[in-house]
Formats: C-alpha cells, sequence, structure tokens
C-alpha cells in the first residue's frame, strides 16, 4: 500500500484534468516572497508521517501577510519528518467531498456528499458503482438532501452544478485511467457561483 504525499496527490489529480485551487510548494524561508498568492493564503505542512493534517495541527488558515505566513511556516517545520509545506489561496462555497473506494467485489464506488458536519452527522451522500454516466452524477447530487442549497436557497448563493458535474466525471475517468488507486478523497472542495475546485487530496493505491 502507498500513500502518495499532498503534493504527489495533487500533480496526479491535474494530470486528469481535476481542478485545484491556486497551490504553490515552500520548501524554504527564501521562497515565501515569490509565492504570488492572493491573500488571505492557508498554509500546510507535507510529511510522510502525517495522514490526517487536523489531528496533528498541521495547517494553518487565513494567514493575512507575509509575516503570518513566515510564522506558520516555521511553526509547521517543527513536526515530525516535515519535508515542505504548500501554500494555497482560500476560497469559499458549497463544502463538498467527492471521492471513491476499491471494493474487491464491485470495483471503483464513487461518493458525492456535503462536507464538514453534512458528513459527519447527517451522512448526507450518494454512492455508486464506476464507471458512471453524466446522468448519474447528476443524480447522486439531486440525492442529497440539502441539494436546495446548491440551487440557493434562502439567500445562500447558488452553485454552479454543471461544473460539479464535470468534475465528478473527471473523477469517474481517473478511476479509469489509474485502476490501481484504491482510495481517492477530494475533501474539502468548493462549489461557487462559477467553478468547482479542490482544496485538499487523499490518494492511497
Amino acid at each position: 500500500m502507498k500513500t502518495l504525499d499532498f503534493a504527489e496527490s495533487i500533480k496526479l489529480a491535474e494530470k486528469h484534468g481535476l481542478p485545484f485551487v491556486k497551490s504553490v510548494e515552500i520548501k524554504k524561508e527564501s521562497e515565501l516572497k515569490k509565492m504570488r498568492l492572493r491573500y488571505p493564503v492557508a498554509l500546510k505542512a507535507v510529511s510522510p508521517k502525517i495522514l490526517h493534517k487536523t489531528e496533528h495541527n498541521a495547517v494553518r488558515v487565513n494567514l493575512k501577510n507575509e509575516k503570518e505566513v513566515l510564522s506558520a511556516f516555521r511553526q509547521l517545520k517543527k513536526l515530525p519528518a516535515f519535508k515542505k509545506a504548500i501554500a494555497q489561496e482560500m476560497i469559499s462555497g458549497h463544502e463538498l467531498i467527492i471521492g471513491a473506494k476499491k471494493d474487491p467485489i464491485f470495483g471503483h464506488v464513487i461518493l458525492v456528499g456535503f462536507g464538514g458536519i453534512f458528513t459527519e452527522v447527517m451522512k448526507d451522500f450518494s454512492l455508486r458503482i464506476a464507471p458512471i454516466q453524466k446522468q448519474d452524477a447528476v443524480q447522486m447530487l439531486s440525492e442529497l438532501k440539502a441539494f436546495k442549497l446548491l440551487k440557493g436557497y434562502r439567500g445562500k448563493k447558488k452553485a454552479n452544478i454543471a461544473s460539479i458535474v464535470s468534475f465528478i466525471m473527471k473523477v469517474n475517468k481517473m478511476l479509469e485511467k489509474e485502476p490501481w488507486i484504491k482510495e481517492l478523497d477530494f475533501n474539502p472542495v468548493f462549489a461557487d457561483e462559477k467553478k468547482t475546485q479542490a482544496v485538499d487530496v487523499r490518494i492511497i493505491g
């Protein structure tokens, strides 16, 4: 079993056209001045010993200037087996989770759901056996309990549903091209009125 690190996972996902928020690798302090990102930014540690970043306090968010980024980078460098950090622009929108797991009998099973409390508490997700068609992706979204939110409910901005469907179909294609993948987890994915972008990804083969 091999777990790709965050940078490797992004590279593989982007190879298959999966859109990511603007991200930059930072290996040393001098690179912070050259990252050309719009503030505020998030900073995440990359380490072979850290699978779940929140459990190791390996993420710093809402960093508003270079001074705050430098301080966060120095803190992250103290984590076990630190290799580098990934700086990302902060984005907002509807929080989703899109992923897959390889079942020994059925093969890849794709999951689409609302992220955060919706996944953990309300179990708001839909499943399909891959490969799927576009109409399957549309149906998966419509099955979600909180689907109304994506269409703009009680003042909340609507999401670009076509871009979410496109993201799901690219995941479907990625699984077809990379059958060795055992687990794939884009979490969170943010969808706003214009586009859908992943912020974090975990790939296990």
